[in-house]
């Protein structure tokens, strides 16, 4: 077995560990939302289905999960004789899988509970079909989720490898994940706001949304593999 492979399934399987802490809570939190809604609200509610639940949290969640990615393995795996491109390769296809797994779950957990309140009776409309404003199937919806996530969790690995590399670059690499999000974002059709200035583009299709997305995705681990190929480690 390769070593970036090694690095790979290490880092996905102790990163999964963390996530089914942040899922359980998450299943927690929307059971509990749900019972209130059923105890104090007497006539039918409409409510966004658990992939809009949950979207917001995964994404800082990945984010910190970046961070934390760098911060706890870096060193320690090339102390251990791996070297940094194959801690960068294997940490990619960690991310990647992560992500994956996060919008699996997610759409399981979301199928789950449009059915269980289908064949119950109860008296909520759960809306299951659309995510970032876009009304899609499933497939879709689950790619969309994914490249979300992954989005912020490279972001979070971005922001890392500029305060490993220098407090100076971190900074500026903040402010570059800021652009980044601003325009990915603008491209969703979300309302971002600079300068006291509000701005948003609700009709590009969701087809260029998720090409843009992509290649902020690419560009973002592109800086991350040229600021970590030569980086000085930190022992």
């Amino acid at each position: 077995m390769s070593r970036d492979r090694m690095v790979f399934i290490d880092l996905f399987k102790e990163q999964l560990k963390w996530s089914v802490w942040f899922l359980a809570i998450i299943f927690t939190l929307r059971i509990i939302h749900l019972g209130i809604i059923l105890i104090f609200d007497e006539g039918g509610s409409t409510l966004g289905g658990f992939l809009n639940f949950s979207h917001q949290s995964a994404k800082i969640y990945m984010l910190i999960v970046g961070i934390v990615a760098l911060f706890v393995f870096l060193t320690y795996a090339v102390q251990h004789g791996i070297t940094r491109m194959e801690y960068i390769k294997g940490g990619a296809l960690a991310a990647i899988a992560l992500s994956l797994a996060l919008a699996f779950i997610s759409m399981v957990f979301a199928g789950s509970e449009y059915l269980l309140v289908w064949l119950t009776g109860l008296s909520i409309d759960v809306h299951t079909d659309s995510l970032l404003g876009v009304n899609a199937n499933w497939l879709v919806l689950f790619f969309i989720y994914t490249i979300s996530v992954l989005l912020y969790y490279l972001l979070g690995w971005l922001i890392a490898s500029g305060f490993y590399h220098s407090p100076r670059r971190g900074f500026w690499y903040i402010a570059l994940a800021i652009g980044l999000l601003f325009i990915d974002d603008f491209m969703w059709g979300t309302q971002v706001t600079l300068f006291a200035l509000s701005f948003s583009w609700a009709s590009v299709p969701w087809i260029v949304s998720i090409a843009v997305s992509i290649l902020i995705i690419l560009f973002t681990g592109w800086v991350i593999k040229q600021t970590l190929k030569n980086i000085t480690i930190k022992m």
